[in-house]
């Protein structure tokens, strides 16, 4: 049960106008904590949409009643309307939980919320307890997600929207799509969420920021606009040239014609990309003129990617390690999460065409703390001003899909939310409290907060797939071992695609599961992880046998 705190605030009642009441309490109890917190309260008799404090800012939002109500960082503002003390129970939301306010009137009563004390002082009263999480999507990172935020004390309630089997375990899940964000915003409404955080690219794509904010609802994601740092490869493209972030040179192409001219200012191997979201399996390396034509049918004759792959990035193929830079941004501020590396091909040895990530690990074992620092200077920072200089103020997960070449690293891609395996990897790493931190970035407060607390171990993260992917695959199969894969020590089990069907779950995806391992050393890490993938049993399982082969231990 979440611990309850019960504030009784004494007001004389009559004995100074409500714009002239101020209020200074020192709690010797916590909300979520033995610690000492300061609460400073301020009743103020007139409306306001911020206040400015010596240390801090409070951000305000009307509710019912005419009550307003900010919290920073322990510390509460309150406003009641101008007609005097309020004889009913009134009802709203702050920053990291619910509150109830209570003046009273000289009456006095037997309720505990309401009473009078022996110098005729009458009581506003907060119950204060934790704040509800909606996690937008239904897949491992989303699991992964669900299962940081349990971690944190400041949370009471976790919904998912759809969630799956897994996240069911220690979520409420309920059945809106990651696409429908009117009906995600009307859900948020409707349970009084506090934050809501976005998985998916696509409903980051369609707007759900920008939905959220226009009915003034916390969420954690950037709007459409910004974005599109990750929906369109030619705008982001665009955008590094502008703002000097190094990447690979490249040229945009609408028709098959067109890339084929272009495939002739590059050497082979080359790349070829789609414009749009083809979750992660719209990267092509062609190492030759037939090859490049072969690659091309399948975007503008065949239309394996639909509108995704109306326009192609054609550009040069960078040598080197990859690795996945991700910070939690505000808008302004961006604090770095553990580093990672995926891997994209689906057969050992990086060989076949790209998946949406077959496993991964943390840390990346290519970036010292000098690397870091690099990354951070020469890219997350100007793309962060730079998204800012163009009106799309980027707040969300910024991740950097980088090569780390000889002249220093390189972006590949930037993907504008958590990524899928890298947060099943980095967030069992992240000692610090998940929801504090992304509540922060919503509310623009991350200079606030110290960097991240992050765990020595390693995690390595294995995914078992349907047989097939990413092509044709069927769906259905019976899993079977989950019990004593979760028993083998450090191992944590996320669910990417399973369904229930009756009391039996089965494979309903292309990536089932993701089996992650904690271990002092990464041989170790591994060796568990691939010790309970091998205990997990549905027909067609597929997975990689060389997650972390090559790691190189590194500082960061």
């Amino acid at each position: 049960m979440p611990k309850t705190l019960l504030l009784c605030l004494g007001l004389v009642a009559g004995e100074l106008p409500w714009s002239e009441l101020s209020l200074t309490v020192d709690l010797e109890t916590s909300v979520s904590s033995d610690h000492a917190t300061l609460v400073r309260v301020r009743v103020v008799n007139r409306g306001f949409r911020t206040w400015q404090g010596r240390d801090l800012r409070f951000e305000v939002r009307a509710l019912d009643g005419g009550v307003v109500v900010a919290r920073q960082r322990g510390r509460f503002g309150l406003s009641l309307p101008p007609h005097g003390m309020l004889e009913t129970l009134v009802g709203f939301h702050g920053r990291y939980a619910r509150f109830e306010v209570v003046p009273v009137s000289s009456r006095g009563s037997d309720s505990k919320r309401r009473r009078r004390d022996s110098e005729g002082r009458s009581s506003a009263c907060l119950t204060i307890d934790e704040m509800k999480v909606l996690v937008v999507g239904g897949g491992g990172r989303e699991h992964a997600l669900c299962s940081a935020l349990r971690r944190s004390p400041a949370v009471r309630e976790i919904y998912a929207a759809p969630g799956n089997p897994g996240i069911a375990e220690i979520a409420d899940c309920v059945p809106v799509g990651a696409g429908d964000i009117v009906e995600l915003a009307d859900l948020a409404e409707k349970l009084r969420i506090d934050l809501t955080v976005v998985g998916p690219e696509l409903a980051l794509s369609l707007g759900i920021v920008d939905e959220f904010s226009k009915r003034q609802l916390p969420i954690f994601g950037p709007t459409r606009l910004a974005a599109q740092i990750e929906t369109s490869k030619s705008f982001a493209k665009e955008f590094f040239r502008r703002h000097g972030i190094p990447t690979a040179s490249g040229l945009t192409c609408s028709s098959a014609a067109d890339a084929k001219r272009a495939i002739d200012h590059f050497k082979f191997p080359a790349v070829i990309k789609a414009d749009g979201l083809a979750a992660g399996k719209g990267v092509f390396t062609v190492d030759s003129k037939q090859d490049a034509e072969r690659t091309l049918r399948l975007f503008f004759e065949e239309r394996v990617f639909g509108d995704a792959g109306d326009r192609v990035i054609v550009e040069e193929f960078l040598e080197g390690q990859e690795a996945s830079f991700l910070a939690v941004c505000d808008g302004e501020t961006a604090s770095p999460l553990p580093t990672a590396r995926d891997y994209k091909k689906v057969f050992d040895g990086e060989r076949g065409p790209n998946t949406g990530g077959m496993g991964g690990h943390s840390p990346a074992g290519v970036l010292d703390s000098a690397a870091s620092s690099r990354i951070l200077k020469e890219i997350i920072w100007p793309t962060l001003r730079g998204l800012a200089a163009e009106h799309r103020p980027f707040r969300g997960v910024l991740y950097a899909g980088l090569m780390m070449t000889e002249s220093g690293p390189k972006v590949l891609e930037f993907n504008a939310r958590f990524g899928d395996p890298e947060t099943q990897v980095i967030l069992p790493r992240v000692k610090s409290d998940v929801a504090e931190v992304l509540l922060a970035a919503t509310e623009g407060r991350l200079e606030e907060f110290p960097a991240l607390e992050v765990l020595s171990e390693i995690c390595v993260g294995v995914v078992l797939c349907s047989g097939g992917y990413p092509g044709h695959f069927e769906k259905g199969f019976p899993i079977t071992g989950l019990g004593d894969a979760a028993r083998v020590p450090g191992v944590q089990i996320f669910h990417a695609g399973t369904a229930r069907r009756g009391e039996r779950l089965v494979t309903a995806g292309g990536r089932i599961l993701v089996v992650t391992a904690m271990a002092p050393s990464m041989s170790e890490a591994a060796s568990r992880a691939y010790d309970a993938a091998e205990k997990i049993q549905f027909e067609g399982k597929h997975f990689r046998k060389d997650i972390g082969q090559t790691y190189r231990p590194s500082r960061v």
